[in-house]
This record gives structure tokens, C-alpha cells and sequence, in this order.
């Protein structure tokens, strides 16, 4: 048993100064928890809050679990973390968030993470997050995750990212994915991408997802990538591109491309770029993609390519 003054037992019943208020920690539920005072979690010992059940935890309030000292917080059994609502979850501050253990945020279920604000997502270490379980992250607001955070994510966290949570990220969150977090990605989450994250991606994170070999852009996607990224790709990786990808890439996007992208496109491919975008390519670069190629051009992108430069088509 403790002893301790001053405490609130119950709306409007205060004890006066010279009066002993003695709580047996071990016999408290989740009833009579309620009804001690703030000054009972102030001056809480770690010793003391062990001894309260994870049934009786259960009960405390938003402000009760404020007033408890983060060094006891940090304390606490993982049944006693676990026992907490989520709006009690949501009610933590950054430097409790912080000062959660390995042990107390593994013992956290997914609708207490699901529980967190992005204040607190943010506050979360580097090192907690990257001990956060694949269900966890599944379960996180990722758009409250900061950059440096996401960029200590493993591979196997980043594959656990919903498309919806992936979608969310912003471009800035985006451009802390790596090559091999890029590579990760499953079809369905690289479908997921948004037109604007696909255009901040760099030319290492395409060159990435196009090593996967198993590219899950849309040609609509494929529109938004970024002309530095086209011209740094390979002749490998563009072959990777079908005809309906290669028909949707842009006139600046086709213009970008060399004469070694170039003629190392299939003919299905190089026929498929359209008349408009084959204009855009300068008279120079066109004069080094080999004969047969030329040769092959449909009757759409000779005219295109006539209302600019001459091409023998003979």
C-alpha cells in the first residue's frame, strides 16, 4: 500500500492536507481507478504502477496517463500498454510516443497503431520504427512518417505498405525510397503511384523499378515519368516498355530518348511511337537510327516526320 496526500478521490471529494489517503495498487479495477485523483499518477511510483493489474490499467483516463512521469511510462508491462484505449493511444504525448520500449510498442495491436496521430507517427525514433512489425506498418498513418523515417524502413516494411498508404505518401516522402525499397514493390503497389509521384521519381528509382522486369506502371503512368529518367534508361530497360506504353509516352518523352535508345527499340515498338512524338525528334539523332528501322515507319509518322525533315523512306 502507498500513502498519499492531497489526492482527489472522486468529483468534488478532496482530501485536506493533514488527512492519509492510502491506495492498495493490487485491489484497484477499472472502476475505482477512475476515481483516483491526478496527484495519485503524479507522484507514481514505478513500483506502485506495477502492481496495478492490466484489467484495472484498462480504466484510466486521457488525463490520469498524462500525469504519470514518462520514466514510469517507460516502466510499464507490455499487458499494461497493451490494455490501453486508443483514445488513451491517441492522448500520448511525442516524448511518451519516444519513450515507449521495444518490448511496449511491440505489444501494441494494429488498431492502436491504426490509433496514432501524425504528430505522433512523426515523434516516433528511427529505431522504433524499424522495429515496427510488417502488420504494424500496414496498420500505420504512413503520411505522418518523415523521410528520414521512411528511408530506415526494410524492404519487407515497404512491401507491408496498403497501395492506399503508398498512394498517400507525399512526393518528398516518396523520394526517400531507395533503389531496393523500389524494387520491392509489388505490381499493384507500383499501379497504385500516383501521376505526380511517378514524375518526382528520380532516374535511380525507375532505372530501379525497371530492373524488377516486372513492371507494374500503367501507360498512363509511364506518361509522367520524367525526361531525365527516359534518357538515362537502358536499351534493356526500355524494351521492357509494350506497345501501348510506347504509344503513350509524350512528345518531350520521345525527343529525349538517343539514337542508341533508339534503335535499340523492337520494330513493334519503334512503329508504335506516334507520328506527332516521332516529329519531335531532332533531324540529327533521326539520322543515326538505322536504315531499317526508318524503313518501317508507318504512313502516320512519315507525314509527321515529312512536315519537318525529309525521310527516304525507299
Amino acid at each position: 500500500m502507498s500513502t498519499i496526500n492531497n489526492v482527489t478521490l472522486s468529483a468534488g471529494t478532496t482530501t485536506v492536507a493533514s488527512t492519509a489517503t492510502v491506495v492498495d495498487f493490487t485491489e484497484l479495477d477499472q472502476t475505482s481507478i477512475k476515481a483516483l485523483g491526478v496527484g495519485v499518477f503524479t507522484s507514481l511510483t514505478l513500483a506502485d504502477a506495477q502492481k496495478i493489474s492490466a484489467d484495472a490499467f484498462a480504466g484510466i483516463t486521457n488525463v490520469q496517463l498524462a500525469a504519470i512521469s514518462t520514466t514510469v511510462f517507460n516502466g510499464l508491462s507490455t499487458d499494461q500498454i497493451s490494455s490501453l484505449s486508443t483514445a488513451n493511444i491517441a492522448a500520448l504525448t511525442s516524448a511518451k510516443v519516444q519513450a515507449l520500449s521495444t518490448k511496449q510498442l511491440m505489444a501494441l495491436d494494429n488498431t492502436q497503431i491504426a490509433g496514432f496521430t501524425l504528430t505522433q507517427v512523426a515523434a516516433l525514433t528511427t529505431s522504433q520504427v524499424s522495429k515496427l512489425s510488417n502488420d504494424q506498418i500496414g496498420s500505420l498513418n504512413s503520411v505522418g512518417l518523415t523521410g528520414v523515417q521512411i528511408s530506415t524502413l526494410s524492404t519487407s516494411q515497404i512491401s507491408a505498405l496498403s497501395t492506399k498508404q503508398l498512394s498517400g505518401l507525399s512526393t518528398t516522402q516518396i523520394a526517400s525510397l531507395n533503389t531496393d525499397d523500389m524494387k520491392s514493390l509489388s505490381d499493384e503497389q507500383i499501379s497504385s503511384l500516383t501521376n505526380s509521384q511517378v514524375s518526382a521519381l528520380s532516374t535511380q528509382q525507375v532505372s530501379a523499378l525497371f530492373a524488377m522486369q516486372s513492371l507494374g506502371l500503367s501507360a498512363t503512368q509511364v506518361q509522367y515519368i520524367s525526361t531525365r529518367a527516359i534518357a538515362s534508361l537502358t536499351t534493356s530497360y526500355l524494351s521492357q516498355l509494350d506497345e501501348n506504353a510506347m504509344i503513350a509516352l509524350s512528345d518531350t518523352q520521345v525527343k529525349a530518348l538517343s539514337s542508341t535508345q533508339l534503335n535499340g527499340l523492337s520494330e513493334v515498338n519503334f512503329q508504335a511511337i506516334e507520328g506527332r512524338d516521332i516529329a519531335a525528334i531532332s533531324a540529327s539523332t533521326l539520322a543515326t537510327v538505322s536504315t531499317a528501322k526508318i524503313n518501317r515507319l508507318g504512313s502516320a509518322q512519315v507525314y509527321w516526320s515529312n512536315t519537318f525533315w525529309t525521310v527516304d523512306v525507299t
